[in-house]
Order: structure tokens, then C-alpha cells, then sequence
């Protein structure tokens, strides 16, 4: 049995999908600015999917606190750093391995628990 996916189903994907890829942009971009920037993805599509859950006040606390009060400090505390781009990394890789470990582990749980909702 095929089920035919609706308009409120692909809008609903739409948003998850987007949230999930920017907030992906945020723990793997190694510019600060543009991981800030794709916080501002992630914060606008929490948003949006607390709009489409019908959580109003959620959606308009999400955007007011989160878009309106702590993206822009991050972004004016980024923006007002001097020298923020000489910094060296000595050791870039240091904890990656776990990263990916602590990463996949989570995955595999996160699906067991929806496909057993």
C-alpha cells in the first residue's frame, strides 16, 4: 500500500529536512560566521516547525529569544572580535573519532525509538 504524500506532508518534510541540514552546518563548518549563519537556519526552522505544530507562543518565544537576542550577540560578539581568523588550531583532529562514534550512536538510537513510536 502506497501512501500519497500531501501538501502538509512535504511542507512538514521541507522543514525538517532543512533544520536538520543546518544545524548539521553548525557543528561542521569551520568558519564561526557561517556556522552562525546556519544557527540562524536551524533557529528560523524550529520556528517554523513549531508554527506548523501550532505552538504559536513557542514559535514567537523561539524567534523573539533565540533569532532576535542570542544569534545577533553571537553574531556582534563574532563580528567585534579582532583577529578572529589568525587563530591556529594545533590539533584540528583531536576527538573527531568520538564525534562520529557518539554521532552514529545516537542516530541508531533516535530511529530504534521512532520506529518503535
Amino acid at each position: 500500500m502506497a501512501r500519497e504524500l500531501r501538501i502538509s506532508d512535504a511542507v512538514f518534510w521541507f522543514f525538517a529536512v532543512t533544520t536538520v541540514l543546518s544545524a548539521g552546518g553548525v557543528a561542521f563548518s569551520k568558519n564561526i560566521v557561517y556556522s552562525a549563519l546556519f544557527l540562524l537556519g536551524t533557529l528560523l526552522g524550529m520556528g517554523a516547525l513549531f508554527v506548523w505544530l501550532s505552538a504559536d507562543f513557542l514559535a514567537v518565544t523561539q524567534l523573539l529569544i533565540y533569532v532576535g537576542g542570542v544569534l545577533v550577540l553571537i553574531l556582534f560578539a563574532v563580528m567585534l572580535t579582532a583577529q578572529i581568523d589568525r587563530i591556529e588550531i594545533s590539533n584540528s583532529s583531536m576527538g573527531m573519532g568520538a564525534g562520529v562514534a557518539t554521532f552514529l550512536a545516537m542516530a541508531v538510537m533516535l530511529v530504534v525509538v521512532a520506529a518503535r513510536a
